[in-house]
């Protein structure tokens, strides 16, 4: 069993940046002549941030979510076509916010900017969050790679708990004694974004878009 989670961030915004695409070729190649079982880690930002409702395995991807949306759908074209064209037994985990110690996306970053600052919340932070601990994407790994009927498949990984924005940061907050958390009301913010594009144009803008979402 190969269970693969390397991903080159330094490739992501690169014009001509494949190395992360050949690396899964070439992993994918090697599993397929071993005879091995394949689990590859992706991300459930391959399916973006839906403006309302759950989403599931069904939902189509979204490459023109974010660059880095992009290149994690690139490299599970390339494990699905590997086992549907060549029979390589693969399975792909699609996590959502993974926190747990060390995370910097969703753990330490969160923590310091509770510490040093504030930290905006749309609407009081009532959209879904969706972590995960990391913990239980691990436990998802080890059964997935013993569960034939995984073969093939593509799994969500998230918590067993809806959690919202608020609770999430609150946690956070708890850990530190503090209170840094702020709301800002969706019409405020979808302000700023037309503010935005007027002023930076519409990358930066595109950003406060995503907030904008609700979850």
């Amino acid at each position: 069993i190969v269970f693969n989670l390397a991903f080159d961030f330094s490739e992501v915004n690169k014009r001509d940046g494949r190395m992360n695409t050949v690396n899964a070729d070439n992993l994918c190649r090697s599993a397929l002549r071993h005879g091995v079982t394949l689990v590859h880690v992706s991300t459930g930002d391959v399916y973006g941030w839906p403006e309302r409702g759950p989403i599931d395995e069904a939902q189509p991807r979204r490459p023109d979510f974010s660059p880095y949306a992009s290149a994690k759908i690139d490299i599970e074209d390339i494990v699905l076509k590997y086992q549907r064209d060549r029979g390589l037994r693969a399975i792909i985990l699609q996590p959502t916010l993974v926190y747990g110690p060390y995370s910097g996306p969703w753990t330490t970053t969160p923590l310091r900017q509770l510490r040093e600052g504030e930290v905006v919340l749309v609407d009081g932070g009532l959209g879904t969050c969706n972590p995960v601990y990391v913990d239980d994407v691990v436990a998802a790994m080890v059964s997935a790679s013993t569960n034939d009927e995984a073969i093939g498949k593509s799994f969500l990984i998230s918590g067993p708990d809806t959690v919202t924005w608020e609770q999430f940061y609150s946690h956070y907050e708890g850990i530190l004694d503090t209170k840094s958390t702020i709301s800002i009301s969706t019409v405020e913010l979808r302000t700023m974004i037309e503010s935005a594009k007027r002023r930076n144009g519409r990358s930066f803008a595109g950003t406060l878009s995503r907030l904008a979402a609700p979850l």
